[in-house]
């Protein structure tokens, strides 16, 4: 049965561990558990972690906690309004960890490729506006990264400089302050000229 998590502690976030499915064993009439057996889709219980019980594991680094699902089963018999009981849940205790929300201050990496046209060429550095954004999510993530990618774009037959926004490659797992960045490719023409230099022989 799917499963989904709300309301964690003030600036804390699930980080791994909370399954998003459970196994209940149900007990009532056949034709009530065959009903949910073809039901398909169904809605997802509901742990409300500002109001079910959990614990801490001693000596845990980081620090993780654990749920003892047979205290949910209430709840989720509440929330099923069918006419049967469970009479357990699967696995008997969870493991998960509550991580630090933080934000970050990270450089975006403009993802491009430029072909430009003959006597054409690229003067300088290819640069995002803004050149940088803040990064917000669970601490053991965002310690990791360095950068935000934009999405890959490929531009041919340049002759001028571009300025092009382009969207960021977004993340399930943290926020970002910003969803596109302005991208700059300055392009210049070859100068050609002829001029006369002197020739000077050495060590004949």
């Amino acid at each position: 049965y799917p499963v989904r998590y709300i309301n964690p502690p003030k600036e804390r976030v699930l980080n791994e561990g909370l399954p998003d499915k459970l196994n209940i064993d149900l007990k009532g009439p056949g034709y009530s558990i065959l009903k949910l057996k073809l039901a398909g889709n169904r809605a997802p219980f509901i742990v409300d972690l500002s109001r079910i019980t959990y614990r801490r594991l001693s000596g845990s680094k980081p620090q993780r906690f654990y749920i003892v699902t047979s205290g949910l089963i209430h709840t989720f018999t509440q929330q099923m309004r069918a006419g049967f009981e469970i009479s357990s849940v699967k696995p008997d205790t969870i493991f998960f960890i509550f991580d630090r929300v933080i934000s970050k201050r990270v450089p975006v990496n403009p993802v491009v490729e430029v072909v430009t046209e003959r006597q054409y060429f690229i003067k300088g550095r290819i640069e995002a506006d803004p050149d940088s954004l803040t990064i917000t999510g669970p601490k053991q993530l965002i310690d990791t990264i360095t950068d935000v990618k934009t999405i890959k774009r490929k531009f041919r037959g340049v002759s001028e400089t571009l300025r092009k926004s382009i969207p960021l490659i977004k993340s399930d797992e943290y926020s970002m302050s910003e969803r596109r960045v302005m991208v700059s490719i300055p392009v210049e023409q070859y100068t050609e000229a002829e001029i006369s230099v002197p020739v000077k022989i050495i060590n004949a």
